[in-house]
């Protein structure tokens, strides 16, 4: 019996490890790269659990959209640089990597 309750400890730390730890782990390591890579037209960002595209940059801040798939309509808004730096520092928001103009599949 007392092998049996090892036994579920270790599965327990495993499944732990697999589902908790390594994906925090691997969001902070995303959240840390792009915190200094400056966002660029047309690039594909996720906040949480949502996609953001960076419609556009200027001197005085960023250009975001998002999708809404409830009503099925489009969100677009400003951040100033300040925000942008904020909304990276509190959220979850992370580069995908991804860049494509809209449209494109």
């Amino acid at each position: 019996m007392h092998n049996l309750g090892i036994a579920l400890i270790l599965v327990v730390l495993w499944l732990l490890t697999q589902f908790v730890l390594i994906p925090y782990i691997k969001l902070q390591v995303r959240r840390k790269a792009s915190s200094t890579h400056p966002p660029q037209p047309e690039e594909i960002w996720v906040q949480d659990d949502q996609i953001i595209y960076i419609a556009g940059i200027n001197p005085t801040g960023v250009e975001l959209m998002t999708f809404d798939p409830a009503t099925r309509q489009f969100h677009r808004w400003k951040d100033t640089w300040a925000e942008w730096q904020t909304r990276l520092r509190i959220r979850n928001v992370w580069f995908t990597g991804e860049r494509r103009p809209l449209g494109d599949k």
